[in-house]
């Protein structure tokens, strides 16, 4: 019982409140299909408000051989779709672009603002949210090598091996090296929200070793925060990245 408590009062210490999930679920069927999920419910996609609609890039597939496959917007403004692919593996990626969110002395935060442009700033924060996610997993090595991003996680297996309590490694990469030292968290689909079903840092090779409780979708997390370029403007630059896929 005490062992319990204590893992259920870390996971608590590490939730952020009121934050925001953006993850990418795809398939191939008649149509290549992708959806963007953005929210507090993992993993429930659900139409984006339409102010941050154009906060989102237009999600990218890429083959094995390196190739992006184009997609377009459907009529709903999260979900999108291409022509139908051979069976195999792809890799999706988005972005949620860089965003300005000042916060002022009222505690009223604002988008797209800076320091110098909102009356009484008191803090500024740069966010970039990346996504990664894989259709269609077979055998092939395609998503355990980097597509490039800022802030990448990279499972360092195909996750066709991804199995419920057994082990698996995901390397974290900034600026294509490995991070050290760097959080990473987890949950399955519908886990409680602003909560971590998985914590852990990675090591000096920005690597570290999940155990998936439950089979089903999960999501990975993993962020870097850093002293933006001109503290006139703003304070902190805060990426984070995420990978979406499924554990049998």
């Amino acid at each position: 019982m005490r062992k319990s408590l204590a893992v259920l009062a870390v996971l608590g210490a590490f939730s952020v409140a009121g934050a925001h999930d953006f993850w990418l679920a795809g398939q191939n069927d008649d149509k290549l299909r992708v959806q963007i999920g953005f929210g507090d419910g993992f993993a429930t996609c659900e139409p984006i408000d339409k102010q941050r609609e154009n906060n989102f890039e237009i999600p990218v597939v890429i083959d094995k051989n390196g190739k992006k496959i184009e997609l377009k917007r459907t009529s709903e403004n999260y979900k999108f779709e291409g022509e139908k692919q051979p069976e195999g593996v792809y890799i999706i990626t988005g972005q949620y672009k860089p965003t300005f969110w000042t916060e002022d002395k009222s505690g009223k935060w604002h988008m797209g603002g800076t320091k110098d442009t909102i009356k009484d700033a008191k803090f500024c924060r740069r966010a970039t949210m990346l996504a990664k996610g894989v259709i269609n997993t077979q055998a092939g090595d395609l998503i355990t090598k980097p597509v490039g991003e800022r802030l990448e996680l990279v499972p360092l297996e195909n996750p066709v091996n991804f199995k419920a309590n057994k082990p698996f490694k995901i390397k974290v990469l900034f600026e294509g090296k490995p991070l050290a030292n760097a959080a990473v968290e987890g949950a399955p689909d519908g886990f409680l929200e602003d909560m971590s079903a998985f914590y852990g840092m990675t090591d000096d090779k920005g690597e570290i070793e999940v155990m998936a409780l439950k089979p089903g979708p999960w999501i990975l997390k993993a962020r870097n925060k850093l002293a933006f370029s001109d503290p006139k403007k703003c304070d902190e630059e805060t990426i984070i990245a995420s990978f979406a896929f499924e554990v049998k």
